[in-house]
């Protein structure tokens, strides 16, 4: 028919494919003449979306509390990651997320890292170590970050206990909100009855495929577990709505100033 075209693909260059637009008839015929119209088709991939928070030392970080509008401060490499309040903070209520810049934003994935600094690491019981999936900006407009989190109860002092929550930190009225309880006490110990909890390193992995979230958590030089023993592993169900595309990496709370929590050996990438 008159007035049709097909797009000839010329040369591309990242993120960006060149196509010539060549008259119906012309290609019939085999032969293309000059003055024909050129155009650009960006590709838009999900890896285009905004991303999240700053780079602090050698991860990228962002805050899903803060009620002064403190941040951390993050040091450390590939091997191992320090995080630190402000020296002049009073803000106890601080929790972020942070994951290295080289991770890849996907929907299945998985994070792992070596907790080497506990709740009871610090003198009032308040470090809040964890693990996260799925941070994501929490709108186009990139202004929060929402994520999936697990993370050692500090409530009352059960740190035992370990929670799952979810996240969105435009929701300044309630940001958070649980949807899992688990009481690892036969993996970490307990202060109950005289207890004692077990000294770390703690190896804390997580993992979330569709809507199910499930965690692990052994210690000290034991063998990881399998994702198969219901001994170590404990799954929750995800909201509707918190299947997404995001980035792996671990969770940070509740830091006082001169104190310093400290991940080793964390590892992210796809779900297996």
């Amino acid at each position: 028919m008159p007035g049709e075209f097909v797009a000839l693909r010329q040369r591309d260059q990242p993120g960006v494919h060149w196509y010539i637009l060549v008259p119906m008839a012309t290609v019939r015929h085999s032969r293309i003449v000059a003055g024909l119209a050129l155009v650009v088709v960006a590709t838009v991939a999900a890896a285009c979306d905004p991303i999240p928070g700053s780079i602090s030392g050698p991860v990228r970080h962002a805050v899903l509390t803060s009620t002064s509008g403190s941040t951390y401060n993050y040091s450390g490499n590939a091997d191992q990651v320090f995080v630190q309040p402000d020296p002049a903070s009073t803000d106890a209520n601080v929790r972020e997320v942070f994951w290295y810049p080289n991770a890849t934003s996907t929907q299945d994935q998985q994070s792992c890292a070596v907790w080497n600094t506990i709740a009871t690491s610090s003198p009032d019981g308040l470090f809040q170590p964890g693990v996260a999936l799925r941070i994501a900006s929490a709108n186009a407009a990139n202004t929060g970050v929402k994520a999936i989190t697990v993370t050692e109860n500090v409530y009352y002092g059960a740190v035992w206990l370990f929670n799952v929550h979810v996240w969105n930190s435009l929701d300044t009225g309630q940001p958070f909100t649980q949807i899992g309880q688990f009481d690892l006490t036969p993996i970490v110990g307990t202060l109950l009855n005289g207890g004692s909890m077990v000294a770390p390193p703690w190896h804390v992995c997580a993992r979330a495929i569709g809507a199910t979230f499930s965690f692990m958590v052994w210690t000290g030089s034991n063998p990881q577990p399998s994702w198969t023993d219901p001994q170590h592993v404990f799954t929750v169900n995800l909201p509707n709505g918190w299947t997404y595309v995001g980035y792996p990496g671990a969770y940070i709370g509740h830091l006082r100033a001169g104190e310093t929590a400290a991940f080793a050996s964390i590892t992210t990438g796809s779900a297996p």
